[in-house]
């Protein structure tokens, strides 16, 4: 039986203190569930490469990750047992080298904001600020750039970001046919009994008062090209079952660039826009906030030492 909505409990408290330890382990398990969950199936399998996975014969991984997926649906529930057997599986199949570049991208790339919140937080600050040519302009004076280093701003937040509506990118392009692949039966039986879907719907939603007015535009997901047309209600349950897949790619692309960007600045000049940027995520967010903006130079890709006693206990 393939898992369906999977209660996550934790079958040891050993080791984990405190509420705040707790929450982070439950977190751990959620993620091991959400990129097991992903890396099963075989649609998602043309986009590993940039997801940032780096392994030899990915297109094996998904048989990896299926019979701990099934030992999730019998259990109800995802544990360190079925980690373990991850890991060992992801060992035997590609070695010891894939086994930590696996764990790494996993720490590093898919569950990023808590294992490495330095990227999570420039992440945002470029969403919101460094997008914002009027902000980029205003660096001139707080940081002393000029014409060159805002246009390599400029031109990084062009790249660096995966939209999937942007005809001109491969990948996007690459995802739009994905989403009319007729599906694997693996892939077909697990999204129908987890609520998946890969076909986008685009619904418009109706103002209170007209029905006929629109409000906003939003996306639902189908199980697949050709599929009954459920209601359309229904369809709110369904999860798009890119969505992990997308989250890697926008994070890869983020990293993959951010030493060569910086080195065209200044020690003096990367600490000045790193401050500014600072103090403006806390204005924004009323000053509550659980990390805060490092410097450029102390994100390194895919940096996290993963050491050989630890590669295979969860």
């Amino acid at each position: 039986m393939l898992p369906q909505r999977s209660e996550i409990k934790r079958r040891d408290m050993r080791g984990y203190k405190g509420e705040m330890a707790r929450i982070e382990y439950l977190s751990y398990l959620a993620d091991w569930l959400s990129v097991s969950y992903c890396l099963c199936l075989d649609i998602v399998v043309p986009l590993h490469k940039e997801m940032g996975l780096r392994l030899s014969d990915s297109e094996t991984l998904p048989q990896v990750f299926r019979d701990g997926v099934l030992s999730i649906g019998e259990k109800g529930r995802i544990d360190d047992t079925i980690i373990m057997d991850f890991k060992r599986k992801i060992l035997s199949n590609f070695g010891a080298e894939g086994l930590q570049h696996f764990l790494v991208w996993f720490f590093t790339v898919y569950r990023d904001d808590r294992n490495a919140p330095g990227w999570g937080e420039w992440g945002l600050f470029w969403e919101i600020a460094i997008i914002d040519s009027i902000y980029c302009e205003s660096l001139r004076t707080v940081a002393d750039v000029n014409n060159d280093q805002i246009r390599l701003l400029e031109e990084y937040d062009d790249n660096c970001f995966y939209w999937e509506d942007n005809a001109e990118d491969p990948t996007a392009r690459l995802l739009k046919e994905l989403r009319g692949t007729k599906l694997s039966s693996w892939d077909r039986r697990f999204m129908l009994e987890n609520n998946r879907g890969a076909v986008v719907i685009e619904v418009a939603l109706p103002t209170e008062e007209e029905e006929t007015d629109v409000l906003i535009r939003d996306r639902r997901y189908m199980l697949e090209v050709g599929a009954e047309v459920p209601d359309i209600g229904e369809l709110i349950e369904v999860t798009d079952v890119f969505s992990g897949a997308i989250g890697s790619i926008s994070k890869n692309r983020f990293q993959t660039g951010w030493e060569q960007l910086w080195s065209n600045f200044t020690d003096e000049q990367k600490s000045k826009i790193a401050e500014t940027g600072e103090k403006f995520l806390t204005s924004i967010s009323g000053g509550q906030r659980s990390h805060h903006l490092p410097h450029p130079d102390t994100l390194i890709r895919y940096n996290c030492p993963v050491s050989p006693e630890n590669l295979i206990r969860p």
